[in-house]
């Protein structure tokens, strides 16, 4: 417990993470090659943009995992090491529009997230299409 990496609650008997869990994941967050690419850019396009900017990584078959943030206004971005559902949000339909999915594995997906205030299908399958056409990429055959 020197390391402050197990904390003991003496009145609920119970063994928690401690406070240095914090140091230790900001240190193995900082050697991300992602988070060192993208954090400067992050920071520039939030200052010229008074945006919030993010990066995220797979985690899994249904999250994204926000790895890196910049934002102008506080309490603007979610906490950096949050799980973000893997198909909300402009990062998700990006997601869907980088992966070999077809609408109808899309339509199942998006049935399955949970979302906050869910778009209707068509509009968000729209805009997933609209960043393929942006992008060059062609989606796959039914």
């Amino acid at each position: 417990a020197a390391a402050n990496l197990v904390a003991y609650h003496e009145d609920t008997k119970l063994y928690m993470l401690g406070s240095g869990i914090l140091f230790m994941a900001r240190q193995i967050t900082q050697r991300n090659p992602l988070v060192q690419i993208a954090q400067p850019h992050l920071n520039r396009l939030s200052r010229e943009f008074e945006i919030g900017a993010s990066a995220q990584e797979r985690d899994g078959e249904r999250h994204l995992l926000l790895v890196a943030a910049a934002s102008m206004l506080p309490g603007d971005m979610v906490a950096q090491g949050a799980r973000i559902a893997l198909f909300t949000g402009a990062s998700g339909r990006l997601m869907a529009a980088f992966n070999p999915f077809t609408d109808a594995e899309l339509a199942q997906r998006f049935a399955a997230a949970r979302w906050q205030a869910p778009p209707d299908f068509d509009s968000w399958l729209k805009q997933v299409r609209s960043a393929r056409r942006l992008t060059g990429l062609v989606a796959p055959a039914e």
